[in-house]
């Protein structure tokens, strides 16, 4: 499968590489091995399992550590027609990851 790049409704730049694993541009480091781990680069990994509902979670594959899965349930449309709710997804999996202790 082709490599698809793109932005998400809020901006985040998306790679979907294998149809179900996703890399993020802003994803930040894993919190637990600080990316110090031989092939640290967190992903995203998805699930759909409806037309109009589908998961997320963010994982490390160098620890193993990864957010609990959040979901999009709404079938949500870009302007351009695509079904975006997969990346809405994304976006809240991201941020459940990128969050810090003391972050606002």
């Amino acid at each position: 499968m082709s490599e698809t790049v793109r932005k998400t409704p809020n901006g985040l730049h998306i790679t979907y590489d294998d149809g179900r694993n996703v890399h993020v541009a802003e994803l930040r480091e894993c919190p637990w091995c600080g990316g110090e781990l031989e092939g640290c680069e967190p992903y995203v990994q998805t699930w759909g399992f409806m037309a109009n509902y589908d998961e997320a979670r963010v994982v490390c594959p160098s620890c193993g550590v990864a957010t609990t899965r959040v979901w999009h349930e709404k079938a949500t449309t870009a302007k351009t027609g695509g079904n975006v709710t997969r990346d809405l997804a994304v976006e809240l999996a991201v941020a459940l990851w990128n969050k810090r202790k003391g972050d606002e």
